[in-house]
């Protein structure tokens, strides 16, 4: 049975690989063929599966526009008729005859990942793709990766017309992680930032605790094994951390990986607080929204520590594991060098960070601000209407 299996998916690994350079042509000569409607967008993310990120923002810029026709291809029935109910007719089922038409017809393709994100005019080679990325790098990346393929990221490359980036500097790091070409890179803002600009009093009466002092802790998924724990601390830590929280009418919000959600929600329980709360993907689809009201983030080596520059707040790091992390996953940067904050190797230093960052002490308010200035070229919230500029030359 084991054998058979391992058969099938080899055949079925083989049958792709013939198979999609055919698709590819196809969909490529009927893209040459199908005349273009200049102001027609097609959005997608994370390989189809969500309405979010850096497209989703630029999307619903662009419709509220009424300039441009904007339209979202989805492989996700749930992010279907989300987008729908908020978008009537612009959320596009991704196997439909109606969906590659309009997407043939689309001389502008945007993405947060890569060409799997918009099938099936995914498929075609011709270069018309923006791809606003999914944030900085900060973990290792692409060709910097112990298994990059060179030759797929080449294909990937040479269907995109632009990456946007925040800065020089981060231009660089992308520049090193996939080859981009130095020119094709622009450095105008990520639009999923746009939100820590913007106050939603919606949201905030949604979840009333948004206006409470809120702590985030929001740790990076490990491949090779989920966390220890989905706590900043253990129990032995957790009397004196509730005992924080309400001294000064504090929140904990907790941002596990989707895969972690049901560990969360347990460590959650047996803490026994409700002032620790999961603020996972079900409540909050997007973190963005949850940064602006941020007032203290905890994290490890997420890339998240590099939006949330813009609101020059207090970060506390946990490193424990970073020459495991580092063997295992790798980083593109210096870890000492770029995190501006304290990095707390077990509970009590975290616990005694955390009560001086809530007593309003932040003595790396001067190092934050030198890395906001190197990971940022733009300090407010118009990326989304720069981007949309840009795009506006290009269409014509």
């Amino acid at each position: 049975m084991k054998h058979l299996r391992e058969y099938k998916s080899a055949w079925l690994i083989k049958a792709k690989t013939l198979i999609r350079p055919t698709i590819n042509a196809i969909v490529t000569l009927l893209d040459r063929l199908v005349p273009d409607k200049p102001r027609r967008v097609i959005f997608g993310a994370d390989g189809g599966h969500r309405f979010a990120d850096n497209p989703r923002r630029l999307f619903e810029h662009m419709v509220r526009s009424g300039e441009w026709d904007p339209y979202w291809v989805t492989k996700s029935r749930h992010a279907l008729n989300e987008i729908n109910a908020l978008y009537p007719g612009r959320g596009l089922w991704w196997l439909s005859l109606r969906t590659l038409l309009i997407g043939l017809q689309s001389p502008l393709r945007v993405i947060s990942q890569s060409r799997a994100d918009i099938l099936p005019i995914g498929f075609s080679n011709r270069k018309r793709i923006i791809h606003l990325t999914h944030g900085t790098p900060f973990k290792t990346m692409g060709l910097a990766t112990p298994t990059a393929n060179p030759a797929y990221i080449a294909r990937e490359n040479s269907t995109f017309l632009h990456m946007i980036a925040c800065s020089d500097y981060a231009a660089g790091l992308w520049r090193e992680a996939y080859g981009y070409p130095a020119n094709d890179i622009l450095t105008l803002g990520m639009p999923r930032n746009d939100l820590l600009f913007e106050s939603d009093a919606a949201l905030i009466d949604k979840h009333p605790f948004l206006k409470a002092k809120l702590i985030l802790y929001a740790p990076t998924y490990r491949d090779w094994a989920p966390l220890d724990r989905l706590l900043p601390v253990g129990q032995a830590g957790l009397g004196r951390l509730i005992a924080l929280l309400e001294a000064h009418d504090a929140y904990l919000l907790i941002r596990p990986h989707y895969f972690e959600m049901q560990s969360a929600d347990e460590a959650i329980a047996r803490a026994g607080s409700e002032r620790i709360i999961n603020a996972g993907a079900t409540l909050f689809p997007d973190i963005n929204p949850i940064l602006r009201h941020t007032d203290i983030l905890v994290t490890d080596y997420s890339s998240i520590y590099l939006d949330f520059l813009l609101l020059d707040r207090p970060v506390i790091f946990l490193p424990a594991d970073l020459d495991r992390y580092i063997a295992e996953r790798g980083l593109m940067l210096d870890y000492d060098s770029f995190t501006a904050g304290t990095k707390a190797l077990d509970e009590e230093a975290f616990l005694d960070a955390l009560a001086l960052e809530l007593e309003g002490r932040d003595p790396f308010a001067p190092a934050r601000a030198k890395m906001a200035e190197l990971f940022h070229r733009f300090h407010d919230g118009n990326s989304s209407a720069r981007i949309t500029r840009h795009l506006e030359r290009i269409a014509g």
